[in-house]
């Protein structure tokens, strides 16, 4: 059965003779050492002659109940070997007795260059992963760390010990670590999948850095049984796009949306770049002024001295052009100020930088100063006014005209003044208020204009009443220049002391008088009454003589009518004495229903109609007492003064106009000649129908306490069509 196995076995007795051998062993020994195996020979015979006494050894513990392995090389001309493998075990009879030696020998030459492979290629694997310049990390499926390649330590300053047995989470920063979390949970439901993550890893100084690789489950890989996470640092690839990021912004503020005109051009002056803001500052859009001249644009009258300008920058790296003028797309002029600087050697540009602002404005502004100064200088020779003019960057006073002359005596025209001079002229009682008030006026940089009021020294060592009117020149607030003019105002002064004088004594006339009023009313209070006390006892006896009845009746009347003037002066008299009258938030309806209600007799008898819409101003602020009467006397008016051809119909509305509430009462009544009358209208006992009573104070009451509380009163009305009141009340 040996020798027909396909396994190379030799068996020896313990004398080292060959009983037998399989074929495949024979042909190995006669195909690698040229001899021929024969039964019954002694095995040592066939032994190499460095090997016998090994050999002999080997069969010997063999024979003692050993099992041998032993490696043998072959070695051939051409200089390579033969490398078998021969494993010596003992055999044994049926009774478990040493009989001699089973020899099986196999050829495992290419088992040991394959393993000769592997050990270069695994001190291969071993110096690419040692020597890496990426991070190369093996955790278990739990995310704590097995394996972390020595390159840790160069980028986190962490030494692979204190990473590994540790979890990975503890590396990553808090934000990401939910996140790092859930994408380990996907490696593991996805093995074999990569993922790529970009991560944030706590270096030892405490910062963080940016990292960037892929991550991928190879725990069923039986060769890795980990998750193999590769990283490589990109901080710096971050910082830097960070930075180009920053630059493309910049770029993009500066010259894609910045107000100046950026253009880059060729030594002849065509455009080979301009920037969007062509598209505002000369409206044409940038892509049209590609490959155009320049100078084609430019004025006639400045292009030679702009083409001069352009020129030096053949030999000199930036030149300021000095303003210009610019056709735009309408054919209009625009000025432009430019600096030109020469980047022909820059790769990146190879062109002639320009950057232009339009000063359009500022050249108009400055046109228009021009003309205003000169303006200004005849206005200084013209007005009799004393006219200055502060510059705050000097601090000196320019004195125009011969106005500080002719008012005050002092030769200063046309030439510069300290400040000092003008302190020094004030009166030492306003010196320190006026300075301090001046100072105050300055510093507020909402104040564009003012005026003060003082005392000036003149040359005769007299004081001139002066009004300084100025106005003052700002930038961003910041003060540059005040510009007045002094008026001598020492008649005026004089005038309005006479005026307050005369205004006092008339003050007190008025005081006077109204006392003589109160007292003339109230010592006619008591003959009056005793005239009509006595009148209606005349009412109890019979008089027969028609002449003295008619005597006694005109009496009774003149006594009632003198009563009824009296207390119309002593109504007049209390709404012009009132200094302060109450005032509150009053509905306009609720005061128009008590009017409506003291009328409400005669309103039934004649069947008036009322109308009234609130909703623009549902309330007033006045005085309650009086609005109540106002209603009560329009309302009386309208009745007394109808119409006897048409049912009387009253419309009363109010709006708000310019923050005033305007009340508007109108009706359909007699009306009356506004332009005959307008000089008596709400004057006191102004009448002007005579077939209805009334004592003309109704409308007389109603101005009176409309201005007593700053409001007004006026009438728009047609004869024979009507008449409306327009009340003004402030809101």
């Amino acid at each position: 059965m040996m020798i027909n196995t396909d396994e190379p076995f030799l068996l020896v007795d313990t004398n080292m003779e060959v009983i037998t051998f399989s074929k495949k062993f024979k042909n190995y020994y006669l195909k690698y050492f040229g001899i021929d195996f024969l039964k019954g020979t002694c095995v040592l015979d066939y032994a190499q002659p460095a090997r016998i006494e090994i050999v002999k050894k080997i069969y010997a513990d063999v024979f003692n109940g050993a099992s041998v392995e032993n490696q043998i090389e072959v070695p051939f001309p051409n200089n390579t070997f033969i490398t078998f493998l021969t494993k010596y075990k003992p055999a044994l009879n049926e009774a478990g007795e040493i009989i001699g030696a089973l020899v099986s020998s196999v050829d495992i030459t290419q088992k040991i260059e394959a393993e000769e492979k592997q050990k270069i290629n695994d001190k291969r694997f071993a110096a690419l992963i040692e020597h890496a310049s990426e991070i190369i990390s093996l955790t278990d499926k739990n995310g704590d760390v097995i394996y972390v390649s020595p390159c840790i330590e160069r980028i986190t300053g962490f030494k692979p010990k204190e990473i590994i047995d540790k979890t990975c989470f503890l590396q990553m920063h808090p934000d990401q670590a939910e996140e790092s979390k859930a994408v380990l949970q996907e490696l593991l439901q996805n093995p074999g999948v990569p993922i790529q993550r970009t991560n944030r890893f706590l270096h030892k100084n405490g910062e963080y850095i940016c990292v960037e690789g892929t991550v991928i489950n190879l725990l069923n890989d039986p060769s890795v049984r980990a998750i193999v996470s590769n990283y490589r640092e990109i901080t710096e690839k971050i910082k830097v796009e960070q930075a180009l990021k920053l630059s493309e912004r910049l770029f993009k503020a500066l010259v894609q949306d910045g107000a100046d005109l950026i253009g880059i051009l060729d030594l002849e002056g065509n455009y080979k770049f301009i920037s969007p803001s062509a598209a505002t500052i000369v409206g044409v859009e940038a892509h049209k002024l590609i490959g155009k001249n320049a100078f084609d644009y430019i004025h006639k009258e400045d292009k030679q001295r702009v083409f001069n300008q352009f020129n030096l920058l053949k030999r000199k790296k930036r030149v300021q052009i000095s303003p210009f003028r610019f056709k735009n797309a309408n054919n209009n002029w625009i000025w432009l100020e430019t600096i030109a600087t020469n980047m022909l050697d820059d790769p990146a540009v190879q062109g002639i930088v320009s950057n232009s602002r339009d000063i359009t404005l500022n050249v108009n502004y400055n046109q228009k100063l021009k003309q205003n100064f000169e303006r200004y200088e005849s206005l200084a020779k013209a007005t009799s006014d004393a006219i200055w003019d502060h510059d705050f960057e000097i601090n000196k006073t320019y004195i125009a005209g011969e106005g500080y002359r002719n008012l005050f005596g002092y030769n200063l025209a046309n030439q510069f003044s300290e400040n000092l001079f003008w302190e020094s002229k004030l009166h030492p009682e306003e010196k320190e208020t006026i300075l301090v008030q001046l100072n105050k006026t300055i510093q507020d940089p909402l104040i564009t204009q003012s005026e003060l009021e003082y005392r000036f020294l003149k040359a005769d060592g007299s004081y001139a009443h002066v009004r300084d009117r100025f106005f003052i020149i700002r930038e961003n607030g910041k003060p540059l220049r005040m510009l007045g003019a002094k008026q001598d105002v020492t008649n005026q002064k004089i005038e309005e002391q006479e005026k307050e004088k005369l205004i006092t004594e008339l003050i007190q006339n008025n005081k006077d008088l109204k006392q003589f009023s109160y007292i003339t009313s109230h010592n006619l209070r008591g003959p009056i009454a005793s005239l009509l006390g006595l009148s209606s006892l005349l009412d109890n006896y019979a008089i027969k003589d028609p002449t003295l009845k008619q005597i006694l009746a005109g009496i009774k009347k003149a006594t009632h009518m003198f009563d009824d003037i009296i207390k119309d002066l002593t109504k007049v008299l209390n709404i012009k004495d009132h200094i302060s009258i109450p005032q509150e938030d009053l509905m306009i309806a609720s005061a128009l229903e008590k009017g409506i209600a003291q009328n409400e007799t005669m309103i039934l008898e004649i069947g008036a109609q009322i109308d009234s819409q609130f909703n623009n101003a549902l309330t007033v602020k006045f005085n309650k007492a009086y609005l109540e009467s106002i209603f009560f006397n329009l309302i009386s008016n309208a009745i007394k003064y109808r119409s006897p051809s048409r049912a009387l119909k009253i419309v009363i509305t109010s709006e708000i106009i310019n923050d005033d509430v305007i009340l508007k009462f109108s009706d359909n009544g007699l009306g009356l000649n506004v332009e005959l009358y307008k000089e008596r209208l709400f004057r006191l006992y102004q009448r002007f129908h005579d077939h209805a009573e009334g004592k003309g104070l109704g409308l007389f009451l109603i101005k009176s306490q409309m201005e007593a509380l700053n409001g007004s009163i006026d009438i728009e009305s047609t004869v024979g069509v009507g008449a409306t009141f327009i009340l003004k009340f402030k809101k």
